[in-house]
């Protein structure tokens, strides 16, 4: 039997507009972001817990790619897919050295993208 909240999360993913599912993979990269950094910062590293942290925001930054409609306005759609790109690679480089200096400057970046989608998102 499910747990309560994946079935909450389960109905919330399949009746989500996709502008609502953009906004939630901001969530989850924020989210997954923020966990690396702490446990990066953390007296004692554990390096799975952070690798799958990640993981998880380089999956979430690849979503956020592929969900650009380049067609609509493919020059600003451009230099976005680079921005999300740009994310996916610090998050590997984060990854492959242990270290949250360059997303811990990246975090606030993602939390503005993230507002400016709820904003429009709001309108």
């Amino acid at each position: 039997m499910a747990k309560p909240e994946t079935s909450y999360l389960q109905t919330r993913l399949r009746t989500a507009t996709p502008e609502e599912l953009t906004i939630i993979t901001f969530d989850v990269l924020i989210n997954s972001t923020t966990r690396a950094i702490a446990g990066l910062k953390s007296p004692v590293l554990d390096v799975q817990t952070v690798h799958n942290d990640l993981r998880r925001g380089q999956r979430a930054a690849a979503l956020l790619m592929g969900s650009l409609n380049l067609e609509i306005d493919n020059s600003l759609g451009q230099i976005i897919f680079r921005i999300y790109e740009y994310w996916h690679h610090e998050l590997f480089m984060a990854n492959m050295k242990k270290s949250s200096d360059v997303i811990e400057q990246l975090l606030p970046q993602m939390k503005e993208y993230r507002e400016t989608w709820a904003e429009a998102n709001r309108r």
